[in-house]
């Protein structure tokens, strides 16, 4: 452990100091928003009742969006908090970490669901941006609300699970893939290369 310096924060420091909330966190959570908008499409254009959004959903969709999080927004976060590298690109180069996204999806979702034209896809990714979290509990409010709750283990209740796919199933879905793939114009020759791996 000498190898290891932990640093603190001052006391009473904004979060505002720090990379993640430069932009990094903004990021995701635009990408996050933007799955669910699209699992809603999905459902509409199916003509199907949405299903509840369960764990593993949530935990795809988290994949999906850190995905589309992009190395050029960590690393501008991490220059306007001052760790730049001597190679770093000219501040007019950069592209800004803020700058609005646009969803395709979100005006279907907004007709559809009636919302007014002033309720944008920023508005829907920033609605929590200001609700507070966590509260702050007493050592005697802790250790009340330890005791006097059951586990919460107990109370979970799963949603039921999906059959498993079987290998042919799999196999039938790969070559549907590999098809519709075929037939596209705009896909890149890695994706093709990556499809007749599996």
């Amino acid at each position: 452990m000498n190898a290891l310096k932990v640093v603190f924060l001052a006391p009473n420091t904004t979060s505002k100091l720090q990379p993640l909330d430069q932009g990094i966190i903004r990021s995701f959570k635009v990408f996050y928003r933007e799955e669910l908008v699209k699992k809603v499409v999905d459902s509409i254009d199916k003509n199907q009742k949405m299903k509840p959004v369960n764990m593993l959903d949530c935990m795809r969709m988290a994949d999906r969006a850190w995905m589309n999080v992009t190395q050029k927004t960590i690393k501008n976060c991490f220059e306007k908090d001052g760790f730049s590298s001597v190679e770093s690109e000219s501040d007019e180069e950069q592209e800004h970490h803020t700058e609005t996204h646009q969803c395709e999806e979100w005006e279907k979702v907004s007709k559809i669901i009636n919302l007014s034209k002033t309720t944008t896809f920023e508005k829907f990714t920033e609605f929590d941006s200001e609700v507070q979290v966590c509260g702050m509990w007493t050592d005697d409010e802790i250790v009340s609300q330890t005791i006097s709750s059951p586990s919460s283990d107990e109370e979970e209740v799963d949603a039921p699970a999906e059959p498993n796919v079987t290998a042919a199933q799999a196999k039938d879905a790969v070559h549907i893939l590999r098809r519709f793939m075929e037939c596209s114009e705009n896909v890149e020759k890695e994706d093709f290369a990556a499809i007749f791996r599996i």
